[in-house]
């Protein structure tokens, strides 16, 4: 995370010695913080082994970093902090607990950036790596899928037949 940081320093630096108006400087650290957000957020759901509890601390630590130092920066206000929503709020599901019918309400009321989808793939892929770590269930997920009403062998779980 050094270097990147280090990298986007270096390319800001550029940018304000070409005297590039604030509008435009917000913009393009916009546009690379979403594009950094939607690589990681691409590895969680097509790793299983990015979806683990310590891979999700990891990459809070990363996107902590990241959002002190474009705050640092004035780079706030273009919106770059916000991309980085749907990717926290995907961390906080690796971090959170994943057993009772209140963990499954929590999780769908947390992860308002994420699609139902999102949430189900991430918690089937989630992969436990000790042994005080466990398995995400398949009722939790159907906890899940039922109160976010993702569609499950053309039923949908909210009720209505499709």
């Amino acid at each position: 995370m050094a270097s990147v940081l280090r990298e986007l320093g270096a390319l800001h630096t550029a940018l304000s010695r070409q005297a590039l108006p604030p509008a435009q400087m917000e913009q393009a650290f916009h546009q690379l913080t979403y594009l950094m957000c939607a690589s990681a957020f691409n590895s969680l759901l097509l790793r299983k082994d990015m979806c683990c509890w310590s891979r999700g601390m990891q990459i809070r630590y990363n996107v902590s970093l990241l959002e002190e130092w474009l705050r640092s920066r004035g780079l706030q206000a273009g919106g770059a902090v916000a991309t980085l929503e749907p990717l926290i709020q995907a961390v906080q599901l690796l971090q959170a607990g994943k057993k009772t019918e209140a963990d499954a309400q929590a999780l769908v009321q947390t992860c308002t950036a994420l699609s139902s989808q999102q949430i189900v793939k991430i918690l089937t892929l989630y992969t436990p790596h000790s042994d005080l770590d466990e398995r995400v269930t398949l009722n939790f997920i159907r906890s899940v899928q039922y109160r976010t009403g993702v569609t499950v062998s053309g039923v949908c779980l909210c009720g209505l037949v499709i």
